[in-house]
């Protein structure tokens, strides 16, 4: 027993004391690592003549842009032995948004989790026209113990003409720089904050996180004005009315054409009635890159289904919806014909060619992602044996609603479904008057065309000393049942009977038989009912 115990002492007891006791004569306490400084700091984009972007309806602004230097960084030491090297950041900043006058901020995220005006709830937002967003979030990313959540107040300043210098900046920066009006700007820290300084405090680690925002316009155009035709401006969840966002482009001074507003139409009003009512509405940000005014205005044309044209008799701007607005038998839809107009040219298609699934992009606002709506012609993928022909179209810079982007795709295969017929029309000036969208009824007995409806997509008069003009129209959908063809050159004048009755009538006197099996000629009289199985029975 005493052996044992010697041998431990010797052996393991002794060696282990004599190795801790110079370890610990060696040990030095680890010195305090040093705060990050300014140029260790990573800060959010800070491009110098990065245009703001222009903002319509309900839409998360992402990356804002810098546009002061960093006001002020304090880092703050947890004081804690557990955690001797843990710094506690706190930054002043000011960022650009948008544009000015919008409605307001209604969110503040930083990374992928809103700080406010609920912590982690993205379906609360704010009123419109905060200018404080006061962030109580410390808690978020693991808390003080990991990235240390995020505190403080942000002033959201909306660029209007009374707007003066704000006094957290004056304090920081001084006196001398100007008040930032005709933009909307964040500016993380106040001289009100019950943080360190005033400052914002924004973790553990020398990183700001990516912040965004959720803002909204529709009530206002960029120069403060009230929107035109407030009452039909907002459409659903906080979207801007298509027709709006046209007006917008054509007639704004900020982001548009700067169109004498008194080249607005009268269709506008009506346009924008209908929109309202289909649910037609959209949000963009637009950072000018790479999408111009007459490339945007393109794409809400062929989401609305519409065209912005000129009438040629008031020089107006005046704007036209493809829908099922009219009767067919209105004796006051014009009619033109062989006097007036030669097909120049009739593209055709076919079966085969025409897409059977259409997919259109939308915008998730919550999740920031794309989502596609499906829509798809079951009789013409089995045509197609199987293999679906797709036509897939990216409206998510628009579109930032499901039920909408699944009416588009329906709208458009019902349009591809229907194959209408498309011609090219050489005319004469008779027709000048007529404008895209216009519709009238077609008269051309060489294509044994007796009446169809049809839609100008295109219309070139040329020159006014030039007599003719050319054409684009297309069968219109909407009065695709109401079109009439004739008989066929050389064919013999109808009875006025069904071609079922008058085929069944000529039979039920003296039918032509050919036997195929002898090649022989015979004349059988049959009567109505015989000729009939005879029809439907593939064996007699």
């Amino acid at each position: 027993m005493w052996e044992l115990v010697y041998f431990l002492l010797i052996n393991v007891i002794l060696p282990a004391a004599i190795a801790t006791g110079i370890a610990l004569l060696m040990y030095k306490a680890p010195k305090r690592a040093k705060p990050a400084g300014k140029d260790a700091f990573q800060l959010p984009t800070a491009e110098e003549g990065r245009p703001l972007p222009l903002l319509s309806g309900k839409r998360r602004i992402l990356s804002p842009n810098a546009i002061s230097p960093l006001l002020e960084l304090y880092a703050q030491h947890s004081g804690s032995s557990t955690r001797p090297n843990t710094y506690y950041y706190h930054v002043g900043l000011q960022l650009g948004l948008c544009l000015a006058n919008i409605d307001g901020v209604l969110q503040f995220w930083m990374a992928e989790t809103c700080l406010w005006p609920t912590l982690n709830d993205p379906s609360v937002e704010a009123a419109d026209g905060q200018t404080i967003a006061n962030v109580q979030a410390v808690n978020c990313w693991g808390g003080y113990n990991r990235e240390g959540g995020a505190k403080g107040h942000v002033q959201i300043q909306y660029g209007d003409a009374p707007q003066t210098l704000n006094d957290f900046l004056e304090y920081k920066l001084g006196s001398d720089q100007p008040a930032y009006r005709g933009i909307t700007t964040l500016i993380l820290g106040s001289m009100t904050s019950q943080t360190v300084h005033g400052l914002f405090y924004i973790g553990t680690m020398p990183v700001i996180k990516p912040i965004s925002v959720l803002a909204k316009r529709t009530d206002k155009h960029i120069d403060g004005s009230e929107m035109w035709y407030l009452d039909k401006a907002n459409v659903g969840d906080d979207d801007l009315n298509a027709i709006h966002f046209l007006y917008e482009r054509l007639f704004c001074k900020v982001g548009g054409l700067g169109k004498d507003i008194s080249l607005l139409g009268d269709s506008w009003t009506a346009a924008a009635d209908t929109c309202y009512t289909e649910g037609y509405g959209l949000s963009n940000v637009w950072d000018w890159s790479p999408d111009d005014i007459e490339s945007m205005i393109h794409q809400v044309e062929e989401i609305i289904d519409g065209k912005i044209y000129i009438d040629p008799a008031t020089g107006k701007f005046e704007i036209g919806l493809v829908r099922a607005d009219y009767d067919p038998d209105d004796p006051s839809i014009e009619s033109f014909g062989p006097a007036d107009f030669w097909v120049e040219n009739m593209p055709t298609s076919s079966p085969g060619t025409v897409p059977s699934k259409i997919i259109v992009k939308w915008h998730d606002k919550v999740n920031l992602q794309e989502r596609p709506a499906f829509d798809d012609d079951i009789a013409l993928l089995a045509r197609q044996g199987g293999n679906p022909i797709v036509y897939e179209v990216d409206y998510s810079a628009f579109v930032c609603n499901g039920p909408l982007a699944t009416k588009i795709a329906c709208r458009s295969q019902h349009i591809f479904s229907a194959m209408p017929k498309r011609y090219t029309l050489h005319a004469l000036r008779t027709m000048s008057h007529l404008h895209e969208t216009s519709i009238f009824k077609m008269l051309y007995p060489a294509l044994n065309v007796t009446s169809m409806i049809v839609r100008v997509i295109s219309i070139d008069r040329g020159s006014l000393t030039e007599g003719d003009c050319i054409i684009d129209v297309a069968e219109d959908v909407f009065g695709q049942a109401h079109t009439v063809y004739a008989s066929p050159y050389g064919a013999p004048p109808s009875s006025g009977a069904t071609p079922a009755e008058e085929e069944l009538e000529e039979i039920g006197q003296d039918e032509l038989v050919i036997d195929r099996l002898s090649s022989e000629v015979v004349i059988d009289r049959l009567s109505l009912d015989q000729v009939y199985r005879r029809a439907t029975d593939p064996l007699s």
